[in-house]
């Protein structure tokens, strides 16, 4: 994990947390962030772990899992540009029963938990905005539980495509099938055989862990309602004045 140069600006935001905060009360937050890169596979928080830090990604993509005691874990949710780590956090929790890891690189704005805290406790709109934020994770938790329980691998397989590509700013993004298994919860063969049919339906093209939508439409009619359901979810979340 790498410090970004300098302090952001409200011009470089990208986080639609952030972005639907007024001008004065981003000017308030803005000082306290921090940019940093994020690495595939880094873990932004444990088990049982402090957390210290709070990430707003600008780009790339975190999972929320949650581990059983065989070891085994399954994805209970994800984060990008639509919000933040650490959503127990709004509740003032300090420490956490999810882990967070990052899945596709990117880049967060990241400030101490403490710190944001108490920045919500005298900024109202930076309160509202978490608040509306806590909703939809709830409504998202919701979404991906039902979607696990009754939707194809293949429809699951293009929503998380689709919601990737969302949350990059460039045409390819590092993905193995491996953690694409990983992400939803599947096992690899099966996972390798839903990306090979895509790939020869020309909805994607992979080669060496590279991933780019080469028919976002047609990947689109092949994943279940959850995106576009998941989607409005999170548009709906900062379309209000704070």
């Amino acid at each position: 994990m790498t410090s970004g140069q300098g302090r952001p600006s409200g011009e470089k935001i990208k986080n639609k947390m952030l972005a639907a905060l007024p001008p004065a009360a981003l000017a308030d937050i803005l000082p306290h962030m921090e940019p940093i890169e994020l690495i595939r596979d880094q873990g932004l928080y444990k088990t049982q772990g402090r957390v210290r830090r709070v990430h707003f990604l600008q780009s790339g993509l975190a999972v929320f899992t949650k581990m059983m005691r065989d070891g085994r874990s399954t994805m209970i949710g994800s984060i990008g540009i639509e919000g933040m780590t650490q959503p127990n956090g709004l509740l003032g929790a300090v420490r956490t029963d999810i882990e967070c890891t990052v899945q596709i690189p990117g880049l967060s704005l990241a400030i101490d938990a403490d710190m944001l805290h108490g920045l919500s406790a005298r900024i109202p709109a930076l309160s509202a905005v978490l608040e509306r934020y806590g909703m939809f994770m709830n409504e998202q938790s919701a979404q991906i539980s039902g979607c696990n329980r009754l939707h194809a691998l293949e429809q699951r397989c293009a929503r998380l495509l689709l919601t990737i590509h969302d949350n990059v700013f460039e045409e390819g993004f590092p993905l193995t099938q491996e953690t694409l298994a990983i992400m939803l919860g599947a096992q690899r063969p099966h996972v390798s055989a839903v990306a090979a049919n895509f790939q020869n339906l020309n909805m994607i093209q992979y080669k060496h862990g590279q991933m780019r939508i080469a028919n976002y439409t047609k990947l689109r009619q092949v994943s279940c309602e959850c995106y576009e359901v998941l989607k409005a979810q999170a548009d709906k979340a900062y379309t209000f004045h704070v």
